[in-house]
């Protein structure tokens, strides 16, 4: 089968970056012919010109769907797999695979059908105002930080639905069951989306057992990841320390007011976040938004270490609370802080909490098992292109 991969890259390693390399990698390893159509946002966040072309790239780029054209009329695929198209590919891609009559589907990555910003959130609290009413409330919030992006947000919404562009997917594929009742919820029909894991590959994991001597968080260092919620807590637990791995350019000012306790390292390599969970006791993830799927979690889960998540969004789902890790109330740092000095003076049962993560992992998120999903649902999407 060929299968054409669309992905627009934010520029910075992310967990969904991971898993559209993983997706690649696990067709290509079972025989399938993979055609890439990337695009990439690094180097647009701070040149001016820059800016104003992903401004109306991502409105509707009459170059992406040329390009687009000319690689399908190219390669033929059997199947289109949409992961990103913001800011520089556009839904404008979608009506050329409506009109070569080629089967398209799409991972739901975020919300981004539902939301502009694809968080259902503003300044730190659940929003759902565009859902119910008009994608203009991004522009009057100006929910994506500055005005001028929040209008274009809000405007390229708008287009999208106006044009009915995300009805032209066969399928959408959601990496789990809440992801798929979100969108339930807001009016998209169930038939229309599988829940498939992501195709992650868990045999470069290795457990290395041992108590660790912190408290680890992996990911982007960013308001809705609840990262000011961690260092209260661990302001309330000033004898455990604190790590955190990954981008803190959205909040340089949480590395200045953050205690002693907390440690910033900066970007890592994802080649050595197996060192990084090693050598923690447990690991947080508590998001204040509803999260899709993080792939670090998943990971800190492969390398053996029981998480703490907040009772919200799909780590919830996930993390089987007192067995392979605990919830706590979203947003409440002090009930976070008990969990953890909890964990903390308990690290035999870090231990087998981790074990048991480590076994969810291999069983339930397994490649063998994403990859028969993923087939399922490009039969289905191919199957509904005949008889459209």
């Amino acid at each position: 089968m060929k299968v054409c991969i669309v992905h627009n890259a934010y520029g910075r390693l992310s967990g969904e970056e991971v898993a559209v390399d993983g997706l690649a990698k696990c067709l290509t390893a079972r025989g399938h012919e993979v055609i890439r159509f990337d695009k990439t946002s690094e180097g647009f966040r701070d040149k001016r010109m820059d800016k104003l072309e992903a401004f109306f790239s991502g409105i509707y780029s009459f170059q992406s769907r040329r390009e687009f054209s000319a690689l399908l009329q190219r390669y033929k695929p059997n199947i289109v797999h949409v992961n990103n198209l913001f800011p520089l590919i556009s839904p404008s891609i979608l009506e050329e695979t409506a009109a070569q009559k080629v089967p398209a589907v799409m991972t739901l990555h975020n919300y981004r059908l539902l939301c502009p910003t694809g968080l259902l959130m503003v300044r730190g609290e659940l929003c759902d105002r565009c859902v119910k009413g008009s994608e203009w409330w991004c522009a009057i919030k100006s929910c994506a930080g500055e005005r001028s992006k929040s209008i274009a947000y809000a405007l390229r919404s708008w287009i999208a639905r106006q044009r009915s562009s995300f009805d032209m997917m066969s399928k959408f594929i959601a990496p789990t069951d809440f992801v798929k009742s979100v969108m339930v919820r807001y009016g998209y029909a169930p038939e229309r989306i599988a829940v498939v894991p992501y195709a992650l590959n868990w045999d470069w994991t290795a457990l290395k057992p041992g108590c660790g001597n912190y408290v680890g968080f992996a990911g982007r260092i960013s308001p809705e990841k609840g990262i000011e919620v961690i260092v209260e807590a661990a302001r309330k637990n000033p004898l455990i320390n604190f790590r955190f791995a990954g981008h803190y350019l959205q909040m340089p000012e949480v590395v200045r007011l953050a205690p002693t306790n907390c440690t910033f390292l900066g970007p890592i390599e994802h080649a050595q976040l197996g060192e990084f969970f090693a050598g923690s006791r447990f690991t947080i993830f508590c998001s204040t938004w509803y999260e899709a799927l993080p792939v670090s979690l998943l990971e800190a889960m492969a390398h053996g270490k029981a998480v703490v998540v907040s009772n919200l969004g799909s780590p919830a789902e996930v993390v089987d609370d007192g067995r392979i890790g605990m919830h706590f109330e979203a947003g409440n740092a002090e009930d976070l802080a008990t969990k953890i000095r909890f964990l903390w003076e308990r690290p035999q049962l870090c231990q087998l909490m981790g074990q048991r993560a480590r076994e969810k992992v291999l069983s339930d998120y397994s490649l063998d098992k994403a990859y028969a999903g993923i087939l399922d649902v490009y039969s289905a999407a191919i199957e509904h292109e005949v008889h459209r």
